[in-house]
């Protein structure tokens, strides 16, 4: 729930930090955090929902400040099982990413506040930076198309879950995706996970069709490409099983040819393109508020905050 940091007085490698002490304390509501740092109750507050981070920086609070920077590591996503049917044929799989809205939800869930992975070009790798976005449009005459060759011509019933602690962005993402599938024949049900569940299901491979999120430490393609989309973890989040996907990402690991790593990766990029083993929406930004009287805030990719420089001012 919380822990208690002290400053190292006898410090003298470097600059002593600005605050002898720090509290850091766990607030899984939203609406909590905010008000926390709007009554001067909290000095920094991380992970504002975006609605909150949009109105408190068009609000100009008198002791506040919004900052919201992309996180380059994270993203989230749409996950199908893809080892269970009907998500385990592909043109279900890309059904499903053409039928979705993805400016709406972009602009619902997240209010544009970080960096969109759809619209990209299809089947083709764009460098090799990912994630990177996808060649996914809304096309919902070719998503029935696809149904219809998959043998789904009526479409199948299906649950969409998510978990509560992302409701702020997954809550409407959800809303919009039963209603989107909902006109190419796919029935959705909205399943509501109670925070901390959602892992072990996914582990479990008992949920088929869900809203989620995570981060890669490691910006090389072959790294993220060896946690996401291969193996029998949870973090395979669609249950990739490709032959050919499997043996790139085991070369690409220790390949020491740059030229053939990079023709590799364009190719995994390729198949991650055309399979879908999960829909990329975005890279959220991270966006924290702090009073006025702090500086000092630095970004960091893992998300976590750095102590050392923060100061009162």
């Amino acid at each position: 729930q919380s822990v208690t940091l002290s400053r190292f007085d006898g410090w003298r490698s470097g600059p002593m930090p600005g605050f002898r002490r720090v509290l850091w304390q766990v607030a899984p509501s939203g609406g909590t955090r905010r008000a926390a740092l709007e009554r001067g109750d909290a000095d920094i507050v991380q992970d504002l929902t975006p609605v909150d981070a949009v109105s408190m920086a068009a609000a100009n609070l008198p002791n506040a400040r919004v900052l919201g920077v992309p996180m380059a590591g994270t993203f989230q996503f749409i996950g199908m099982n893809g080892a269970a049917a009907p998500f385990n044929d592909v043109r279900v799989r890309q059904a499903v990413a053409h039928a979705l809205p993805y400016r709406a939800m972009f602009e619902t869930a997240l209010f544009g506040r970080g960096r969109p992975l759809f619209g990209g070009v299809a089947d083709r790798a764009e460098g090799l930076d990912f994630p990177q976005p996808l060649g996914t449009v809304t096309d919902p005459a070719r998503a029935r198309a696809l149904l219809a060759e998959a043998g789904l011509a009526d479409g199948f019933d299906t649950t969409f879950s998510f978990e509560m602690s992302l409701a702020p962005v997954a809550e409407p993402v959800s809303v919009l995706v039963q209603e989107a599938l909902a006109r190419i024949g796919i029935r959705v049900t909205i399943n509501k996970v109670p925070a901390g569940q959602l892992g072990t299901l996914l582990e479990r491979r008992e949920v088929p069709f869900f809203f989620e999120g995570s981060s890669a430490f490691l910006d090389d393609p072959d790294y993220f490409f060896r946690i996401f989309y291969h193996g029998p973890t949870r973090w395979n989040f669609g249950s990739y099983t490709n032959p050919e996907f499997a043996a790139l990402v085991e070369r690409t690991r220790f390949g020491t040819d740059r030229p053939a790593y990079e023709r590799d990766v364009a190719r995994m990029i390729e198949l991650a393109k055309t399979d879908l083993p999960i829909i990329l929406l975005w890279q959220p930004a991270l966006d924290t508020g702090l009073l006025r009287s702090v500086d000092g805030y630095k970004y960091l990719f893992h998300r976590q905050l750095e102590l050392r420089t923060l100061r009162r001012v």
